[in-house]
Formats: structure tokens, C-alpha cells, sequence
């Protein structure tokens, strides 16, 4: 999926929200760090719904347990500022406990509640 696209995925998401963080896994997945955050509506307990896939993820920061917290993280393209193989910059400017680099973001989408 186009750098684009997938940023305009993400605005879409956080536009139908609110949404909160449910879980937190950080895995390997071929061979390279992976982040998995999945999401569900505040308020409701159907579960996730919907999942953020950031793979190559590198710099990693938490700064406290992001359980429950809503989702507010701010990803920045990258592509045009020549970092090898990193494409986007994440972070958390309003509650602070996320930050790090990412080759990679994938959106998957949950049945809409």
C-alpha cells in the first residue's frame, strides 16, 4: 500500500474513533521486529477492532503500560528524508509513552460496531 494511502487509512480510523490501545505485542515476524496494536472502541468490550501492523520497527520507547489508553499516535512519512529502509516516525505527542521508526504499517479493520 502506497506511503499515502495508508496514512489516509489511519486519519479514516482515528476519525470513526474513539478508539483505545486493548494490547501491546512487540514479535518477530520475518526475521524483524514487529509492533501489534490492537484496537477497540472506548467503552465498548466486543473484543479488538481493528489492528495497527508497524514491521522493521526500531528506536523502540514506552514509557508506561499503554493498556487502555486512547489512540493518538502521530505518524510522520519519512520517505522523503533518506532514512534507509525506515518510512514512517511514530509518536504519542499528547500522552507521551510511544516513540520509534518503522519500515512498515499495515491496517487491519475489525467489524465496525
Amino acid at each position: 500500500m502506497a506511503v499515502n494511502a495508508v496514512l489516509d487509512e489511519y486519519d479514516r480510523l482515528l476519525r470513526e474513533g474513539p478508539w483505545s490501545m486493548s494490547r501491546v505485542v512487540l514479535e518477530t515476524v520475518d526475521g524483524g521486529p514487529s509492533l501489534r496494536i490492537e484496537l477497540e472502541r472506548r467503552g465498548m468490550a466486543t473484543g479488538p477492532a481493528g489492528v495497527l501492523l508497524f514491521e522493521g520497527v526500531t528506536g523502540l520507547e514506552f514509557k508506561q503500560n499503554a493498556d487502555g489508553l486512547p489512540l493518538g499516535l502521530q505518524i510522520i512519512d519519512m520517505t522523503g528524508d533518506g532514512w534507509e529502509d525506515l518510512r514512517y516516525k511514530v509518536t504519542d505527542p499528547e500522552y507521551g509513552i510511544a516513540s520509534f521508526w518503522c519500515s512498515d504499517l499495515r491496517i487491519e479493520q475489525g467489524e465496525k460496531t
